[in-house]
């Protein structure tokens, strides 16, 4: 914080100090003109606010004023040598679209529910673990809500939510998964599927297409970001020349 504090003071005094070189001058009336905005907006066009906060920071008037012109300088100075100078091609924001286009889009996804039994460690807990995923499975064949046997049933972490995972792409499951309920049938519940540790129950509620974001819906905030990222290059450029310019030295 203290050596972007102290180069942004230094900056500021090469831009003054390149101006003098170039013997400029702001007109004196833009200089009232500012300081009666900074007036108006920020003290409510009361000069006695004006001057006592001008006390607090141990500034007399002048020497505000002198601060307003310098502001002003820099301004002047700034828009010429890094803001007229901004140039983009009507390509450039197509151009990071298309190289970012994942950036825009979302996968094909799919509303789920799933119950998760445990396959169990001993036989005898093998043997109740299957039959637990069985009698879920018939639960449901006979007409029995999902959410209600996922409810009662399921040992996932999203049983009180009636095995509710909501809206994911089905490549963030596991692969065995993945496969099944790209297959599966809207409303239609999966076969007993065993993966790893688990069996499983799936039931797809719902899909979405994938969708990808317009460029004209993203095409202002590029050519915006583009815009910051070419006046901060040509800000540094500048800069550099200036200290390469002018002699600095730090105490």
């Amino acid at each position: 914080a203290y050596k972007d504090a102290l180069d942004s003071l230094i900056e500021r005094e090469l831009i003054l100090e390149e101006y003098e070189e170039r013997e400029g001058q702001i007109p004196p009336q833009a200089v009232e003109d500012h300081m009666s905005q900074v007036l108006a907006e920020r003290f409510n066009n009361d000069r006695s606010q004006l001057l006592k906060a001008l006390q607090l920071e141990h500034l007399s008037y002048d020497e505000w004023r002198k601060q307003i012109e310098d502001q002003l300088i820099i301004s002047v100075m700034r828009r010429e040598a890094v803001i007229d100078k901004v140039s983009l091609s009507p390509n450039d924001a197509r151009k990071v679209y298309e190289e970012n286009i994942d950036r825009y889009r979302t996968p094909a996804q799919v509303k789920l529910r799933m119950i998760t039994v445990g396959k169990g460690e001993s036989e005898a807990e093998q043997a109740e673990q299957t039959e637990r995923i069985k009698a879920a499975r018939a639960r449901l064949e006979s007409g029995e809500a999902f959410a209600a046997v996922a409810r009662d049933v399921s040992e996932g972490r999203h049983k009180d939510d009636g095995g509710d995972w909501g809206w994911l792409p089905s490549s963030d499951l596991r692969t065995e998964l993945a496969k099944l309920v790209d297959q599966l049938e809207i409303g239609r519940v999966s076969r007993i599927v065993a993966a790893g540790d688990n069996y499983y129950l799936l039931l797809v509620e719902d899909r979405r297409d994938e969708t990808v974001v317009a460029l004209s819906e993203v095409r202002d905030e590029l050519e915006l970001g583009l815009r910051r990222e070419e006046i901060e290059r040509i800000q540094n450029e500048w800069t550099q020349r200036l200290r390469k310019k002018h002699f600095v030295q730090v105490y």
